[in-house]
């Protein structure tokens, strides 16, 4: 067994898991998850990725994140200092990559 599939993942271990998993994601869903990733694990808030993705309206956001939601995991959280919500990529994703790599191990 091998001793280093069974060590937590470091920060910079789910970064680069996460950037090849949203790779394969086009268009604007892939720079929003792309942004995500490149925040991780602070998030942003929406009026952050609006401005980082010029996105004008409500709708438009409420669409990027419903279709990157189906990618992959994303969290919402409010956030009390900035007086609204917070993304981030939720655990979920890496969750499963730890898992196999501790099935794998044995």
């Amino acid at each position: 067994m091998d001793d280093t599939s069974l060590k937590k993942l470091t920060t910079e271990e789910k970064v680069t898991i996460l950037e090849k998993e949203v790779a394969r994601v086009e268009g604007r869903i892939g720079e929003f998850l792309g942004l995500l990733v490149n925040h991780y694990p602070k998030g942003l808030t929406r009026t952050e990725i609006k401005a980082l993705l010029a996105v004008n309206n409500n709708q438009s956001f409420v669409s990027l994140y419903r279709n990157g939601n189906i990618f992959i995991d994303i969290e919402k959280r409010y956030c009390m200092a900035a007086q609204e919500n917070r993304y981030f990529i939720g655990t979920q994703y890496l969750q499963d990559v730890q898992c196999f790599r501790w099935v794998n191990a044995w």
